[in-house]
């Protein structure tokens, strides 16, 4: 497994893993109705924030994105999320 910056030519296989972990409605508290764009405007982070993806070949298990938690004085503070593939979870 390696773990590498997020292309927009990965979205074909980040989306239904996002949209998975989103309608099971257990650990993220996104909108489960929520379209494709608007899962990318939310995950896909500008910089100075980033998006990785977990691959293994050329399967994507999983994804995460960090940055900062809030703009101006607390930017320093940062946050990050980690969504895995049912599929692909308990690995370490």
């Amino acid at each position: 497994m390696r773990i590498r910056a997020f292309a927009p030519q990965d979205w074909a296989q980040v989306w239904p893993i996002i949209s998975e972990v989103v309608r099971a409605q257990d650990t993220f508290a996104y909108d489960p109705a929520m379209s494709a764009d608007e899962a990318y405007a939310i995950w896909v982070e500008a910089p100075p924030g980033r998006t990785v993806v977990a691959v293994d070949g050329r399967r994507i298990l999983g994804t995460a994105k960090m940055g900062p938690n809030r703009p101006g004085p607390g930017s320093h503070v940062s946050t990050a999320s980690f969504m895995v593939a049912a599929d692909a979870r308990g690995r370490g």
